[in-house]
């Protein structure tokens, strides 16, 4: 019985070791990429949000089945923001399904009575 390879994640790299040696193999980046342009765009909005006097609250709030990618609130008012990077505000808007949406208002009202 072989063990299985060991693998390890180095950035852009996938080492492998497989019968006492490592290789290294070039991986796919689009996640990787996609997921840090999603990080850069949360914290563009934050700050945006910032700026004009809301508080964050939470960020990547999650529940067993969904994420809300910013809490904030501005003095009595709770604003739930979900972050899409994309070129166009139509290309955004059609990446937000309905079904995200439904989600995701159970989650703020998650939210919202967490601390009852």
């Amino acid at each position: 019985m072989h063990p299985k390879p060991l693998r390890v994640r180095l950035g852009f790299l996938s080492a492998k070791f497989i019968k006492g040696h490592w290789s290294l193999a070039k991986t796919s980046t689009k996640g990787t990429v996609a997921y840090y342009c999603g990080i850069g765009a949360e914290s563009l909005v934050a700050r945006h949000y910032q700026a004009l006097g809301y508080v964050i609250c939470d960020v990547r709030w999650r529940t067993r089945g969904c994420e809300i990618d910013l809490i904030l609130r501005h003095d009595d008012t709770f604003v739930f923001v979900e972050v899409k990077a994309a070129k166009t505000w139509d290309a955004a808007k059609l990446r937000y399904s309905l079904a995200q949406q439904h989600l995701q208002i159970e989650a703020a009202s998650q939210y919202l009575g967490k601390d009852e």
